[in-house]
């Protein structure tokens, strides 16, 4: 149930303006419900890198090897994060406690490419096929040398 930060940032603030919302506790979570791969799926597809292939581990050993990780001096997976994926979220529906603060949530989905667009790398060519079709989402924004048309009296890119 991914929720984008501006939303509960907005409605914490409704929060401090209503005084009688003071002693109630709020379920804000996002109108979609991702599980941990379909998340990674999206953030793959709009970071245009693949999804790590890593193989999923059961969570005993997931935990003994986050445990050992902490050692190293860079950071890793935490223990408290291998417990946090194996966490199954109830399904609530929130639409009146978003209502009540007058928040409406908007869709991870909508706002992921200026989210996650800065994470994409230059070098990639952004094109696959959707339906039998080619498509490049990237043709505006890409970042590749050869994209950009050559100035006067400047050799173009190779």
């Amino acid at each position: 149930m991914a929720t984008q930060v501006q939303d509960v940032a907005q409605a914490m603030a409704n929060i401090t303006q209503d005084t009688k919302v003071h002693s109630t506790t709020f379920n804000l979570p996002g109108p979609v419900t991702f599980n941990h791969a379909e998340m990674q799926k999206l953030i793959s597809f709009f970071t245009f890198r693949p999804v790590s292939g890593v193989p999923e581990v059961p969570k005993r050993i997931a935990l003994f090897l986050s445990k050992l990780s902490q050692l190293i001096w860079w950071p890793s997976l935490s223990p408290d994060e291998i417990e946090r994926r194996f966490i199954d979220d109830v399904m609530v529906d929130a639409a009146q406690d978003w209502a009540a603060l007058g928040v409406n949530p908007v869709e991870v989905e909508k706002v992921a490419t200026g989210i996650l667009r800065r994470y994409r790398s230059g070098y990639v060519n952004p094109t696959f096929v959707i339906r039998g079709y080619l498509m490049c989402p990237l043709a505006p924004i890409t970042y590749a040398p050869w994209f950009y048309p050559a100035r006067e009296g400047q050799a173009p890119a190779r």
